[in-house]
């Protein structure tokens, strides 16, 4: 599965869930996700005050939406507040996973 990344375009914390709009890969075209907030793995904002425009990763579902019109399904869904937050993250992540120098 490959990870996408994209924002939040609408998030409801009375229902738990929102969408996400993300690019498709080298083309202008926009696919939207369906997301609740169970399948949030990390965020550094609360949960119910997600915000419009919050920069996301996720990865797409292979489970098949009930009907054929319906978004696609986002899963193991990351919030940052911004896409330079989620660098910082990423960097500190690899950071951290690399072996001290025995100092």
């Amino acid at each position: 599965m490959i990870q996408r990344v994209g924002n939040v375009v609408y998030f409801s914390p009375d229902r738990s869930f929102g969408f996400i709009s993300s690019r498709i890969e080298n083309t202008a075209k926009l696919e939207k996700f369906f997301f609740h907030v169970s399948r949030i793995v990390f965020s550094e904002i609360e949960v119910p005050k997600i915000p419009i425009g919050a920069y996301v990763r996720f990865y797409p579902s292979d489970q098949p939406t009930k009907r054929p019109n319906d978004s696609k399904y986002a899963i193991d869904v990351q919030v940052y507040r911004d896409e330079n937050s989620a660098s910082n993250a990423a960097t500190a992540l690899v950071a951290a996973s690399q072996p001290g120098d025995g100092q």
